[in-house]
């Protein structure tokens, strides 16, 4: 209801009253937007410039300078900054580019930093020749600190060393797993059932008695049941899967909610 002139001054203020608020960008978004409508396109200009160390604002710049083919100069404001969102539109620049070198590089980069490692392994893997792929996987491996946490989540260092066939470094993984080696076992220890059914199994035994002994309740004596089936797939899994459950039963047949968990076996 004001002019548009009175409006600016009220943004002006705004603008550097909030200069250190997380939505400042959307006060600068009004502003350009109040200029443009006012037909001050080179006003709207210095002020984007102005605001180009924040994100939002760079990279809707960069999306705009994408849209009319200005790669190399959407490059050099990503350039400026290291943050996730502004390496992927890197990426998808080198992509449309057709700079495989590039690619290669950034795709490494965001293997490295952590984000989405399955989706750059895929897209690698594409790109490098298979006479290289096993040193530059090797090496690149190398830089990324795996933390062996595993859930019942996919574990990005086991799901590798299964698409590549790689069972001895499989093994040492699930052997060396920490906290979460029986969820490690449940979900990977299948794949090597060819090879390392006999160590798998020993493990499984010993993990499974210490686990029924520190743990008493009817969600910790279906975990048991599941790890069980899965111990089943090993071979030889079914004979060891008996002879414990018949251990089982013997030690702890005062636990019925346990006894019939394991009805099953």
């Amino acid at each position: 209801i004001q002019s548009a002139d009175k409006a600016l001054e009220l943004i002006d203020k705004l603008l550097e009253e909030r200069k250190d608020s997380y939505d400042l960008y959307q006060l600068v978004l009004r502003k350009v937007d109040m200029l443009l409508g006012q037909k001050e396109q080179e006003k709207a200009d210095d002020t984007i410039r102005q605001y180009l160390y924040l994100s939002e604002i760079r990279e809707m710049e960069v999306k705009k300078l994408m849209e009319r083919e200005q790669y190399d100069e959407a490059v050099r404001l990503l350039d400026e900054g290291t943050t996730g969102k502004r390496i992927k539109l890197k990426l998808k620049i080198f992509e449309r580019t057709n700079r495989t070198s590039e690619v290669i590089d950034t795709c490494r980069l965001l293997f490295i930093s952590g984000r989405e490692q399955l989706e750059y392994y895929h897209k690698l893997k594409t790109l490098i020749p298979k006479e290289q792929w096993k040193v530059f996987l090797d090496e690149m491996m190398k830089e990324v600190p795996f933390n062996g946490y595993f859930s019942f989540d996919r574990n990005v260092e086991a799901e590798i060393y299964v698409e590549e066939k790689e069972d001895e470094r499989l093994f040492h993984l699930l052997s060396s797993a920490g906290f979460g080696q029986l969820e490690a076992l449940m979900q990977y220890a299948h794949h090597l059932k060819n090879s390392h059914s006999e160590q798998l199994i020993d493990m499984y035994i010993s993990i499974l008695i210490d686990y029924a002994e520190r743990n008493i309740g009817r969600k910790y004596y279906e975990q048991i049941a599941r790890a069980l089936l899965c111990m089943q797939e090993l071979n030889g899994g079914k004979v060891a899967v008996k002879q414990l459950v018949e251990d089982f039963r013997t030690i702890y047949k005062r636990r019925s909610a346990m006894m019939e968990e394991l009805r099953r076996f």
